[in-house]
């Protein structure tokens, strides 16, 4: 199922308490940080971590996942890997790489605002995790946005293109991933500098 978070989900959510604020916390830092600040990245959090906060004892991947009290969280619960390149905090023994890691099954994985522009490598992703567990993904979108980054390889200095939602969803579509209504992006967007949110479950 896929489809695109909009302020209505927002108002729907902080109608129900804001059920993930009660999971902060434990942990002061810069993920951190963005969740007490953002009611929209609690909600899209809420979505993607909901059942897991609550439950033990499942397989979980979670990538691309800053260091918050969500993570110690599920530490605590279940057998968790968390893999991440950021170096916003420390939580981690080592940065990981998922193209990096070992074949072996997981319950569940869990990407947030990782794909497809912090990770460009949405496809090759897919190719290697979809269907072979339960995956939930939040998939960020630009109309029309670039940015500058430097190599850390290198010296050379790079215009990135981000990913539009025409992209985006030819790749899902390639994937065999059904689209359903979510056609075309909201007009409106949840966040200041104008990205679209989309929630990938299946």
């Amino acid at each position: 199922m896929l489809r695109f978070f909009t302020g209505e989900d927002l108002a729907d959510y902080m109608a129900a308490g804001d059920p993930l604020a009660q999971y902060l916390g434990r942990v002061d830092s810069v993920g951190e940080r963005w969740l007490r600040e953002s009611p929209a990245k609690r909600m899209i959090a809420w979505e993607l971590y909901e059942g897991l906060l609550t439950s033990s004892g499942r397989w979980i991947l979670d990538v691309g996942a800053c260091h918050t009290s969500l993570q110690h969280e599920l530490a605590d619960r279940h057998s968790y890997t968390d893999c991440d390149l950021g170096e916003h905090d420390g939580f981690r023994s080592g940065s990981l790489d998922w193209r990096d890691l070992p074949t072996r099954p997981y319950d569940v994985i869990v990407a947030n605002d990782v794909f497809p522009n912090v990770d460009q490598g949405l496809q090759a992703f897919l190719t290697r995790f979809y269907g072979s567990g339960e995956l939930r993904m939040s998939l960020t979108i630009y109309a029309d946005k670039f940015y500058r980054a430097r190599r850390v390889d290198g010296e050379e200095l790079l215009t990135v293109q981000a990913w539009d939602w025409p992209q985006t969803r030819r790749v899902l579509v390639d994937r065999g991933i059904r689209i359903g209504e979510a056609q075309h992006a909201p007009a409106r967007s949840l966040f200041r500098n104008g990205r679209q949110v989309a929630l990938l479950t299946c």
